[in-house]
């Protein structure tokens, strides 16, 4: 069993950054994992990680199955930081 440590909190965010931008398969396995596997995040990953989405969001340029993708993602991540 893997140790649930930042070291591995910090592998999450890496897997995230990298999907944000990729018009692939990775991005929604990527963002279906983090979700399915949220118990590993802390209040520290999930603020970086709500970032990200944020920014992305900003950025534009997205299908529409990548924005819906994120909006589920966002609202997890704001409902495990109490927002």
């Amino acid at each position: 069993m893997l140790e649930i440590d930042n070291d591995l909190r910090d592998i999450f965010i890496s897997a995230l950054r990298y999907s944000l931008n990729r018009k692939t398969y990775v991005f929604t396995e990527t963002i279906s994992y983090i979700m399915k596997n949220q118990r590993i995040l802390d209040e520290r990953t999930a603020r970086v990680m709500l970032k990200d989405v944020n920014n992305r969001m900003a950025e534009g340029n997205l299908e529409a199955f990548e924005m819906n993708a994120l909006i589920d993602f966002r609202d997890v991540l704001k409902e495990l930081l109490g927002e």
